[in-house]
Formats: C-alpha cells, structure tokens, sequence
C-alpha cells in the first residue's frame, strides 16, 4: 500500500465516519466492524479512483516428511470474520488429540489491496479463497 493511501484510509476512520457506520450498522444487521471496512472501501474508492482493501490471512501447510509450503490466502470484509475463521480453526484442531500427518495453520491477519472483482466476490461470499 502506498504511503498516499495509507494516509486516505486514516483519514477515512474519522469519528463521524464511525458513528454513520454505527447507524448503518444496526439498520443492515452487520457488525460496527464490518460496516467500518465497507464505508472505508467506499470512501477510498471515491477518493483514489477504486483502491479496495480486504482482510487477508496467508495460510501455511504442513506435512509430515515434506515440511512447509504455502497454502493459499484467505480474504475477509472485516478483521473480526478474520480472526473468527483462526479461532474457529484453532478450535477445530483442539478436538484431535494427535498432530495429523497434513494440516494447515494460519498467519495473522492484515490489510489487502484487491481489484473490484475480487472485492465484489468477497462482498457477495463474506469469505473466499485465493
């Protein structure tokens, strides 16, 4: 992300642009969270010609005798969906007492720059692949 973007969306998360969000929020049932991210695209949009951002995980495989590789990217609308699919992971791993052969394992979550179809395919699916 470039250092003129960095500064839009700091400018875009002004107290005014969380309370509309805040409003909206409650009217569409999203979270105040989810409802930030898709104010902030918009605004950034508006400001700098379609820049759109998304949550992002980079996952990690691991396989006995192979070792580590790369296992794809996750996308998110809000950095809260993001940290539920690693705690929902997490979780999901806890009900096995023994380390599979193969798993994944996930980074942390930060901020991805996306094209308008990537973002309209993660819009419409909450989560998807990459």
């Amino acid at each position: 992300m470039t250092k003129e973007n960095k500064k839009t969306f700091t400018y875009a998360v002004r107290p005014s642009v969380r309370e509309k969000a805040k409003r909206k929020a409650a009217k569409e049932g999203l979270t105040v969270s989810e409802k930030i991210d898709h104010l902030l695209n918009e605004y950034v949009g508006k400001k700098t010609d379609r820049i759109l951002a998304v949550w992002a995980i980079d996952w990690t495989e691991s396989e006995r005798g192979w070792g580590q590789r790369p296992d794809g990217t996750s996308l998110h609308l809000s950095k809260a969906d993001a940290e539920n699919m690693i705690t929902e992971d997490k979780a999901s791993k806890e009900l096995n007492s023994e380390v599979p052969d193969c798993y994944s394992f996930p980074g942390k979550p930060y901020l991805k720059e996306v094209s308008s179809e990537i973002y309209e395919r993660v819009l419409s699916k909450k989560r998807t692949w990459l």
